[in-house]
Protein backbone atom coordinates (compact mmCIF):
# COMPACT_ATOMS: atom_id res chain seq x y z
CA UNK A 1 0.00 0.00 0.00
CA UNK A 2 1.56 3.25 -1.15
CA UNK A 3 -0.95 5.27 0.86
CA UNK A 4 -2.28 8.59 -0.39
CA UNK A 5 -0.01 10.04 -3.06
CA UNK A 6 -0.34 13.56 -4.45
CA UNK A 7 2.57 13.55 -6.90
CA UNK A 8 4.53 11.04 -8.91
CA UNK A 9 7.53 13.26 -9.63
CA UNK A 10 9.50 11.46 -6.91
CA UNK A 11 9.69 7.76 -6.08
CA UNK A 12 7.27 6.22 -3.61
CA UNK A 13 8.00 2.98 -1.79
CA UNK A 14 6.07 0.44 0.25
CA UNK A 15 6.89 -2.72 2.18
CA UNK A 16 4.91 -5.77 3.23
CA UNK A 17 5.66 -9.22 4.59
CA UNK A 18 4.43 -12.58 3.37
CA UNK A 19 4.06 -15.17 6.15
CA UNK A 20 5.33 -18.59 5.05
CA UNK A 21 5.24 -21.73 7.19
CA UNK A 22 7.08 -24.75 5.78
CA UNK A 23 8.43 -27.80 7.57
CA UNK A 24 11.86 -27.45 9.12
CA UNK A 25 14.53 -28.14 6.51
CA UNK A 26 12.07 -28.20 3.61
CA UNK A 27 13.27 -26.29 0.58
CA UNK A 28 10.85 -23.91 -1.10
CA UNK A 29 10.75 -21.11 -3.68
CA UNK A 30 8.43 -18.11 -3.68
CA UNK A 31 7.47 -16.53 -7.02
CA UNK A 32 5.00 -13.83 -8.07
CA UNK A 33 2.96 -13.40 -11.19
CA UNK A 34 2.99 -10.08 -13.06
CA UNK A 35 -0.32 -8.87 -11.66
CA UNK A 36 -3.76 -8.35 -13.13
CA UNK A 37 -2.85 -5.21 -15.11
CA UNK A 38 0.49 -6.24 -16.58
CA UNK A 39 1.57 -4.43 -19.75
CA UNK A 40 3.25 -7.21 -21.76
CA UNK A 41 4.27 -4.84 -24.57
CA UNK A 42 6.35 -2.68 -22.21
CA UNK A 43 7.03 -5.39 -19.58
CA UNK A 44 5.69 -3.40 -16.62
CA UNK A 45 3.36 -4.06 -13.72
CA UNK A 46 0.60 -1.49 -13.39
CA UNK A 47 -2.02 -0.47 -10.87
CA UNK A 48 -5.31 0.42 -12.52
CA UNK A 49 -8.26 2.71 -11.92
CA UNK A 50 -10.34 1.84 -14.95
CA UNK A 51 -8.39 2.87 -18.06
CA UNK A 52 -5.73 4.86 -16.16
CA UNK A 53 -2.54 3.30 -14.82
CA UNK A 54 0.41 3.81 -12.50
CA UNK A 55 3.41 1.57 -13.17
CA UNK A 56 5.34 -0.04 -10.31
CA UNK A 57 7.96 -2.68 -9.58
CA UNK A 58 8.30 -5.34 -6.87
CA UNK A 59 11.59 -6.36 -5.23
CA UNK A 60 13.04 -8.79 -2.71
CA UNK A 61 15.40 -6.28 -1.10
CA UNK A 62 15.19 -2.86 0.55
CA UNK A 63 17.73 -1.45 -1.93
CA UNK A 64 15.17 -2.08 -4.71
CA UNK A 65 17.78 -3.79 -6.84
CA UNK A 66 16.56 -7.41 -7.04
CA UNK A 67 13.26 -7.85 -8.88
CA UNK A 68 10.85 -10.28 -7.27
CA UNK A 69 11.16 -13.57 -9.19
CA UNK A 70 8.41 -14.55 -11.60
CA UNK A 71 9.81 -17.97 -12.60
CA UNK A 72 11.27 -20.95 -10.78
CA UNK A 73 14.59 -20.38 -12.55
CA UNK A 74 14.83 -16.86 -11.09
CA UNK A 75 13.79 -17.80 -7.56
CA UNK A 76 16.22 -18.53 -4.75
CA UNK A 77 15.68 -21.67 -2.67
CA UNK A 78 14.81 -20.97 0.95
CA UNK A 79 14.69 -23.39 3.86
CA UNK A 80 11.61 -23.82 5.99
CA UNK A 81 12.02 -23.45 9.75
CA UNK A 82 8.89 -25.19 10.99
CA UNK A 83 7.56 -21.81 12.16
CA UNK A 84 6.23 -18.77 10.34
CA UNK A 85 8.89 -16.92 8.37
CA UNK A 86 7.98 -13.38 7.33
CA UNK A 87 9.35 -12.82 3.84
CA UNK A 88 9.75 -9.10 3.04
CA UNK A 89 8.40 -7.68 -0.20
CA UNK A 90 9.29 -4.18 -1.38
CA UNK A 91 7.51 -2.13 -4.03
CA UNK A 92 8.40 1.11 -5.77
CA UNK A 93 6.59 3.60 -7.97
CA UNK A 94 9.18 5.50 -10.00
CA UNK A 95 8.64 9.05 -11.24
CA UNK A 96 6.01 9.28 -13.99
CA UNK A 97 3.19 11.46 -15.26
CA UNK A 98 0.38 11.93 -12.75
CA UNK A 99 -2.81 10.21 -13.92
CA UNK A 100 -6.30 11.38 -12.90
CA UNK A 101 -7.20 11.16 -9.20
CA UNK A 102 -8.51 7.71 -8.30
CA UNK A 103 -8.01 4.52 -6.37
CA UNK A 104 -5.33 2.52 -8.18
CA UNK A 105 -4.99 -1.17 -7.37
CA UNK A 106 -3.46 -4.38 -8.66
CA UNK A 107 -3.47 -7.98 -7.49
CA UNK A 108 -0.32 -10.12 -7.56
CA UNK A 109 -0.58 -13.86 -6.91
CA UNK A 110 2.31 -15.44 -5.00
CA UNK A 111 3.06 -19.13 -5.41
CA UNK A 112 5.11 -21.29 -3.07
CA UNK A 113 6.73 -24.30 -4.71
CA UNK A 114 8.28 -26.98 -2.51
Amino acid sequence: DFGSVTDLVTEHTAQATIPVNCSSGSSYKLIADNGANYDAVNSIRRMSDGNDYISYSVYTDSAYSNAFPTTQAQATSMAGSGTVQNIPVYAKVSGQALPPVGSYTDTITLTINY
